[in-house]
């Protein structure tokens, strides 16, 4: 007895690559961020290293803004994104980056506040057991 088997067709899934390129000037930081004081030594170092030709390891993590769908906050990268901007070093200034990759996620504020608690608990786990 032979069997009849369907096959049934799978609904298109909306796709997007994982990490884009997006110019800079789409990006802004977000109010809900709790690092408010940048080093600026630091900032310089970093942009540094991210002209020196290992770019930018890590991707920004960004959802879309308030009533914009152009506009994208930062939730997790706001120290690269930084960096990333023109940056006097050694009497130099470093241009600006033009585009910066990031991964668009959808996160709520509440979701966004977690995931800022749960990284502050990581580093600061990580600076103490050093």
């Amino acid at each position: 007895m032979k069997k009849n088997y369907t096959i049934s067709k799978a609904k298109p899934i909306e796709t997007q690559p994982p990490f884009r390129m997006v110019p800079r000037g789409v990006l802004f930081p977000s109010s809900l961020n709790p690092r408010k004081t940048f080093s600026a030594e630091a900032l310089r170092e970093l942009a540094v290293s991210m002209r020196s030709g290992t770019g930018i390891i890590q991707p920004l993590t960004v959802r879309p803004g308030d009533g914009s769908s152009e506009l994208l906050e930062i939730v997790c990268g706001e120290r690269r994104w930084r960096a990333s901007g023109a940056v006097q070093v050694e009497g130099e200034t470093l241009p600006e980056m033009e585009f910066l990759p990031v991964k668009i996620v959808t996160m709520t504020d509440v979701g966004m506040k977690c995931r800022i608690v749960i990284m502050t608990i990581l580093m600061t786990t990580a600076i103490h057991s050093m």
